[in-house]
């Protein structure tokens, strides 16, 4: 398997795994001990633990998000992908508007 086939699953792995399924302690195995988030939400730290925290207050806003993988482009060490993301907005972090108790997306 190619390195470009390979980052692509592994991306695809990561939302599936960790998004989707909401396991953020599997962070660290998909994100290098280097990781820096350069823009994190307000309240998370730049680094791998404040990835996962990001996560699980995502989804304490929205308990059934569900991220979907539109267009996905791999070549050599690098990944970009284009997702959609739809879930019950139940909660705030400080990110977004009040709860509104439907269904939300972009």
């Amino acid at each position: 398997m190619k390195a470009a086939e390979g980052n692509a699953v592994l991306l695809r792995r990561f939302v599936e795994e960790v998004i989707n399924a909401g396991d953020v302690g599997l962070v660290p195995g998909f994100v290098g001990e280097d990781f820096v988030d350069h823009d994190p939400p307000p309240g998370a730290t730049p680094d791998i633990a404040g990835l996962g925290r990001a996560f699980t207050r995502v989804r304490a806003s929205f308990p059934d998000f569900r991220a979907t993988v539109e267009d996905l482009v791999a070549e050599g060490d690098r990944v970009a992908y284009r997702w959609t993301f739809r879930g019950t907005h139940l909660g705030n972090f400080g990110v977004f508007p009040p709860p509104a108790g439907r269904l939300s997306g972009r």
